[in-house]
């Protein structure tokens, strides 16, 4: 799975800290402009989305695919099992267009559960949420 930052979130926490860093009276003369370098870079960062006129995914699996809708004006963001072998996606048994793909997301790490992708099985321990 692949790691995803919101790079407008990102931005946020680089101005909340420079204003905080220089709210609290320390010299901060070039902290605006090393968060204006920062930003710039994350702004450069190439999107998770790939074309699949550029590449498909190295390997067959589960990805987050941007589906063509019947309406060509519509497009649905789904998970879609790309068949390395056929060439082909397929989403809830059925063949499907899609325009781009992204590896998923990291799972949330929640307390007393094992996500799937550490077991090969999604479950809750024993010990509930509200108990641990």
């Amino acid at each position: 799975m692949a790691d995803y930052i919101d790079r407008q979130a990102a931005i946020k926490a680089i101005d909340d800290y420079i204003n905080d860093i220089c709210s609290l009276g320390v010299s901060c003369w070039n902290g605006p402009i090393v968060a204006n370098e920062i930003r710039d870079i994350i702004l450069e960062l190439p999107s998770p989305w790939v074309s699949v006129e550029d590449r498909p995914p190295e390997k067959a699996g589960v990805y987050m695919a941007c589906i063509a809708a019947e309406d060509p004006d519509v497009r649905v963001v789904d998970t879609a099992w790309y068949d390395q072998d056929r060439k082909t996606w397929l989403d809830a048994g059925r063949y499907r267009t899609v325009t781009h793909w992204m590896h998923q997301p990291d799972m949330p790490k929640m307390v007393g559960v094992r996500n799937a992708d550490q077991s090969g099985a999604s479950y809750a321990d024993k010990q509930t949420l509200a108990e641990a």
